[in-house]
């Protein structure tokens, strides 16, 4: 973050701190490759490592991500797939999903969720969590994964915030001089 929202650092989901290129260059004698592509889904870091060991030739067992290598040959290795990435402690994380077009996120202890349409609105402007239908099915989708593991962050089918009482904004100032909050 540049200062986008008020905020540094990459302490959040925004697309000032979450997209960043992830450059793949293939050698020069791969056959099959198209040069100077654009691969525009979600890619994460747990996708390194198979890419890596693909590669080298190899096959990434009982990893989480995927080999990123076909899309030098124009083929798309990540599919449907949405992307959950989280920030913070347990008490203190938020969470984000995102399938590349649209973007849900929400504060484990309180503040607004955030859904946005990444093609509409890629400067994240207009927050649309507000319309209930839109914002239903991301919410469901994190409560799901969240219940598959057992998070807490979810009572009784619901998310549930932590407690949480602000901090009065000049001692956040005190203590995070360029902007940095603990949100």
């Amino acid at each position: 973050m540049m200062g986008d929202f008020g905020l540094f650092f990459k302490s959040h989901f925004f697309e000032g701190a979450g997209r960043i290129p992830f450059i793949l260059r293939p050698p020069k004698t791969w056959e099959d490759c198209i040069p100077a592509q654009r691969f525009d889904k979600p890619v994460s870091l747990i996708d390194i490592v198979s890419t890596f060991v693909d590669a080298a030739g190899g096959e990434a067992n009982d990893v989480d991500g995927l080999s990123l290598l076909p899309t030098v040959r124009g083929e798309d290795p990540v599919g449907d797939r949405i992307f959950h990435g989280e920030i913070g402690p347990e008490a203190g994380r938020h969470h984000c999903l995102t399938d590349g077009k649209t973007k849900y996120t929400w504060f484990r202890n309180g503040g607004p969720e955030f859904l946005f349409d990444l093609e509409k609105d890629p400067d994240e402007l207009s927050n649309l969590a507000g319309e209930e239908e839109r914002v239903r099915p991301w919410r469901v989708r994190l409560i799901e994964l969240l219940k598959a593991r057992h998070d807490h962050a979810v009572e009784e089918g619901k998310l549930q915030p932590s407690p949480f009482e602000a901090t009065a904004d000049r001692e956040l100032r005190k203590i995070f001089p360029y902007g940095r909050r603990p949100f």
